[in-house]
């Protein structure tokens, strides 16, 4: 985008020389994350965002990091409409609070600020044991009233 200065003077009252200035100006691109919800049991998440002022195909970096420091890394490509998808693996990551981070430089050379989200991760699914006894103990009552 071509930017141009006309009609300007100094505080002396001294007019200004139009002047046009060709080159791309980089305006700050942006980088924001969809709703994580707290994860149990796969090890795996989707991570989905939005950009704007990234063109497809430019990319995204992220790093998952846990309470221990420990982190993933990950990287996704943004879409033509602006949106990206990544897949991150949390097995090695310790159970709790996990924060993701993205960053990334467009194909202006402008970087976006980047960003963070937290979600609760658990590696372990509740194990659900039927109630036998209630059953069973249903299941007897019927047969002593018979």
């Amino acid at each position: 985008m071509a930017l141009t200065l006309q009609g300007f003077e100094d505080a002396a009252g001294n007019t200004g020389v139009e002047y046009t200035l060709d080159n791309a100006l980089a305006i700050t691109p942006t980088i924001a994350f969809e709703t994580i919800n707290d994860v149990t049991g796969p090890t795996k998440v989707t991570i989905n965002g939005t950009t704007t002022r990234f063109e497809e195909w430019d990319s995204i970096a992220l790093k998952a990091i846990d309470t221990d420091s420990l982190k993933v890394l990950g990287s996704a490509t943004v879409l033509a409409d602006g949106t990206w998808t990544v897949d991150l693996e949390l097995s090695t990551l310790k159970d709790g609070d996990i924060t993701v981070y993205a960053n990334g430089t467009n194909s202006l050379s402008a970087p976006a600020d980047e960003v963070s989200t937290t979600f609760n991760y658990s590696s372990t699914t509740a194990l659900v044991v039927p109630n036998y006894w209630e059953s069973d103990s249903a299941e007897l009552s019927s047969q002593k009233a018979a």
